[in-house]
């Protein structure tokens, strides 16, 4: 995700917006991936996109950067230390997150559901050839974005649960 791609993003009349990137693992399958931000989220972006130039490489294009600008690939450690800060357990790896997402939306929504999640989480080539549209409208993007944080929710809530069962069956034993 570039400045460019956050300052260009899709406003909504809600005032949610959507940013459209362009290059990602997935894009030679699925082009541009679309990240429903809500207009709160959206101003966090316009407000680091504002503090950029007192940033050591937050000249470059990228939006998640290294202090020398180029692109940051340790973003699932930082999601790691911010989850378990919050104290919910132990962090899944990005892929476990997709995999509870695809997980829940199989198991718990209809056909044509399922196939818009797979296909907003950029999801197997072959379902995206099929089912994939490039300029879906903004109501189903957000509603893909509801069912995954469905889905991360109730992952949370099943890892939390076992890591207090855990901690209790330990406290007990001691």
């Amino acid at each position: 995700m570039t400045r460019k791609e956050v300052k260009a993003a899709e406003k909504l009349k809600n005032g949610d917006c959507i940013i459209r990137v362009e290059q990602h693992k997935t894009s030679r399958y699925f082009g541009q991936a679309a990240v429903p931000l809500t207009k709160q989220e959206y101003s966090w972006f316009l407000i680091y996109n504002c503090l950029r130039s007192r940033i050591e490489g937050g000249l470059e294009a990228e939006t998640f950067h290294t202090s020398s600008g180029s692109k940051c690939l340790k973003l699932p450690e930082y999601f790691k230390e911010a989850w378990e800060s919050l104290q919910l357990g132990k962090a899944p790896s990005f892929n476990l997150l997709r995999s509870s997402v695809a997980t829940y939306k199989k198991r718990q929504l209809e056909s044509k559901a399922y196939k818009r999640v797979a296909a907003f989480m950029c999801h197997d080539e072959h379902t995206a050839k099929k089912f994939y549209h490039a300029e879906d409208p903004a109501a189903e993007i957000f509603n893909s974005r509801s069912l995954s944080i469905t889905a991360i929710s109730a992952y949370a809530v099943k890892t939390k649960g076992g890591t207090q069962e855990r901690r209790a069956t330990e406290e007990v034993e001691d």
